[in-house]
């Protein structure tokens, strides 16, 4: 008949019962966060299990039996009434969780519920029955708190108390496991209790509450952004009332949007578009977003904002003016962060976590508020510095290949003249600086600034009907043109929206109305250049009245070149996500704007690239990581791997001694704290292989410690068969806890050894 020690039972009973505590403090707030549908068979499930581990922490047969018990109190429900399909969906809707939502888990929540309660109950209760159990559940509770903090679920902290109670008894017993469990439970819930009662309200300290969500917003910025966001356009500011198609009379007005400080004009990028459709400005390259800090994408920021080119060399010759910019928001704004191009340092509070994406904008994980400051230091270049010509062909010489087919594109309806104008610039001006140069100072000259253009028809190509009939426009026509001019004539260009900064004593009040866009070109081993093309610069927008630079010879083109009144034809839409979308098929009347409108406005998440579409890949990474630390840390920390790094026979013996002490320890059968090694080995005996021989290792082992001999080789290698015998005698559970025991600092400490 099966006998089973009552002290064993009682020991079982209170181990499960601060299990128990512990998964359900676990479970409840996570389920009530997460999915509150699931919440009852999740505690039914952590009863179940409780009262199941109780028999699982007896020894014999009652152990496989109670673990047969549980495995089917696990599977019946879930292999029942088509519970495993729903276990597979419960797989899927647990893969959306990570990637940030929650609405799925709720369809399954009675699957998680019972899934995660039986799995993780089990868990804390062989927690609760190891004395090295104290750890991972410290890291399972730690877990949980981070959970319900980042997802905004703080005022549901106070259901972890039962987690709590039970992490105080694991530790006292931690340091002795003889802790009689009745009075270490007792004290334990009378501290946590007052713990909490004395813990003061929400609110009671405003800066501390403040403080903790900085750092809460800053983590969940830093680690989980993945949201749409909004995007500047110069519409915000009354430059675009056709939107999203370019021009139409303006009447923007002098309303504050920032103070720069900076000691020259500078121009603030805010968005880049590389897709232009024949009506619209458009990009295709933003979907993909980059934390602006993260080391692993240094490589990819370096290559899109141009760090490495010039040459050290180059950078050196003079033509790059370095200066820095501090920016104060004047009133709420998108996410953008307006900055100089070539920006080479950006400084920011950290309630701004800066992002990146391809098409070279950085923005922020929300909106501009009025009073956010941010500074940057910037090395701008002038396009008219008479030493750049001879910098860019001293870097056209050594430059790397690099793809621009991003923004070479232009459509197919722009008209035939506008095209045999930039063959003709591009002809009379082989050098790519001259060339731009030249059609920005054509367009200066022979095209008129003005706020009441007329307005452009819909079904005609914007840049040919401006450079052709309209002949007169704003920022957005002079930057359409130039880019458009310059892809034509073979340089790659994109088209930029921000703010034109003018200082005066060295801090420039911007308005809307300073609003402006310009063009980009790049040049082989140098990088982009800005270039204005509005009459008078910068402050064409607001009637600046910069000198217009010399006449050159190139001529517009001739009333002969004037199209007749019939619009130009388009090209059928293509399907290709890498090129700029078409113009649709013109009509005789003016189309709805809406549909020749490119995909530019608001980022959507699954437009994200995979990282992003994992925005919890670094979870992923972090578990593997652990993983392989522990792996690592369990190779390293086996018996024959510590004796081998000792130096004498001695330190051999006591480490194979310690690591039998550590096992049988895991096995109950540790030695009282007055008991000898040999005192110790005579009343385990029983209990033990007959030929495990650990009282001649005891033997050997007080004999070096009382008597002063020494010990040798065959000393140890008896140690060292003695531990294997144990090790093939012991249990799943026992070697489970001396596996996590011996991971920990000190597992083989020689000066522990009595």
């Amino acid at each position: 008949m099966l006998k089973i020690n009552r002290a064993q039972l009682t020991n079982a009973l209170w181990a499960s019962l601060t299990g128990f505590l512990l998964s359900a403090g676990l479970l409840v707030p996570l389920t009530r966060a997460f999915a509150q549908e699931g919440l009852t068979g999740a505690l039914t499930a952590c009863v179940v299990m409780a009262v199941i581990s109780v028999g699982i922490g007896l020894p014999g047969p009652i152990r496989w039996v109670s673990l047969l018990a549980g495995a089917l109190a696990l599977l019946v429900p879930l292999l029942t009434g088509g519970g495993l399909f729903r276990v597979g969906g419960a797989i899927g809707a647990a893969v959306h969780l990570m990637r940030g939502n929650a609405e799925p888990l709720r369809v399954y929540a009675r699957e998680v519920g019972l899934l995660c309660g039986a799995l993780l109950t089990l868990l804390c209760c062989q927690l609760a029955h190891q004395s090295a159990g104290f750890y991972p559940a410290l890291s399972l509770t730690m877990i949980t708190l981070l959970m319900l903090w980042f997802t905004g679920k703080r005022d549901e902290l106070y259901l972890l108390a039962p987690a709590l109670v039970a992490l105080a008894v694991l530790f006292a017993r931690a340091a002795n496991d003889k802790t009689p469990y009745p009075r270490t439970l007792l004290i334990s819930a009378l501290a946590v209790g007052a713990g909490l009662l004395l813990t003061p309200v929400s609110g009671q300290s405003p800066a501390l509450e403040e403080f903790a969500e900085t750092v809460r917003t800053y983590i969940s910025d830093t680690l989980f952004f993945n949201d749409p966001r909004n995007v500047y356009s110069i519409e915000y500011d009354g430059y675009k009332p056709l939107a999203p198609r370019l021009g139409g009379p303006v009447n923007p007005q002098p309303s504050a949007v920032m103070k720069v400080e900076t000691p020259k004009t500078v121009l603030l990028r805010g968005t880049v578009y590389n897709a232009y459709n024949g009506l619209a400005w458009g990009d295709t390259l933003s979907t993909r977003r980059f934390l602006y800090a993260d080391p692993r994408y240094q490589g990819t920021k370096a290559d899109l904002f141009d760090e490495n080119l010039p040459s050290a060399q180059l950078k050196s010759s003079g033509v790059f003016d370095t200066f820095e910019v501090k920016i104060t928001m004047h009133k709420d704004s998108a996410s953008t962060l307006f900055l100089p191009l070539r920006t080479t340092k950006l400084t920011t509070p950290m309630a701004l976590v800066p992002y990146f994406n391809a098409s070279t904008e950085i923005f922020i994980t929300r909106d501009l508020a009025l009073g956010d400051t941010y500074s940057a230091t910037a090395s701008v270049v002038d396009p008219s510095d008479p030493l750049l010509p001879a910098v860019l062909a001293s870097a056209r010489q050594s430059a790397p290949a690099r793809d621009m087919s991003d923004y070479l594109g232009v459509p197919d309806q722009i008209a035939t003249e506008v095209r045999t104008l930039a063959e003709r610039f591009k002809t009379n001006h082989p050098d790519p600086l001259d060339l731009a140069l030249t059609i920005r100072d054509y367009l200066r000259i022979n095209f008129t600034y003005t706020l009441s253009p007329v307005t452009p028809p819909g079904n005609q190509d914007f840049v040919s009907f401006f450079l052709l009939r309209g002949k007169e426009g704003y920022c957005t026509y002079f930057a359409s043109a130039m880019a458009v001019l310059g892809r034509l004539s073979g340089l790659p260009t994109r088209y930029v929206e921000g703010y034109a900064a003018i200082p005066v004593d060295g801090v420039a009040n911007v308005t809307a109305d300073k609003a402006h866009a310009w063009c980009e070109v790049y040049f082989d081993g140098f990088g982009w250049i800005a270039f204005d093309a509005t009459p008078g610069g910068a402050g064409g927008n607001s009637g600046g009245s910069e000198s217009p630079p010399p006449q050159r010879e190139d001529p517009p083109p001739n009333d002969q070149d004037e199209p007749d009144e019939q619009p130009t034809p388009s090209p059928e839409p293509q399907n290709n996500p890498q090129q700029p979308e078409q113009t649709p098929q013109p009509s005789e009347e003016p189309q709805d704007p809406a549909s020749n409108e490119l995909p530019q406005e608001t980022e959507q998440p699954q437009d994200e690239p995979d990282d992003k579409q994992r925005s919890l890949w670094w979870l992923w990474l972090l578990v593997l990581a652990v993983i392989g630390f522990m792996v690592w840390r369990g190779m390293m920390t086996r018996p024959e791997a510590v004796a081998a790094t000792r130096k004498d026979e001695a330190d051999k013996l006591l480490t194979w001694y310690r690591a039998l002490l550590s096992l049988l320890k895991a096995m109950r059968l540790g030695a009282y704290p007055a008991e000898s090694p040999v005192q110790h080995a005579a009343r385990i005996a029983q209990s033990l292989p007959a030929d495990c021989g650990l009282d001649a290792v005891a033997d050997a082992v007080t004999r070096l410690g009382y008597g002063k001999h020494g010990t040798d080789a065959a000393c140890v290698a008896e140690a060292e068969r003695c531990y294997r015998a144990v090790w093939r005698a012991a249990g799943l559970p026992a070697k489970g806890a001396w596996l996590v025991r011996r991971m920990l600092p000190g597992a083989f400490d020689v000066r522990a050894v009595p």
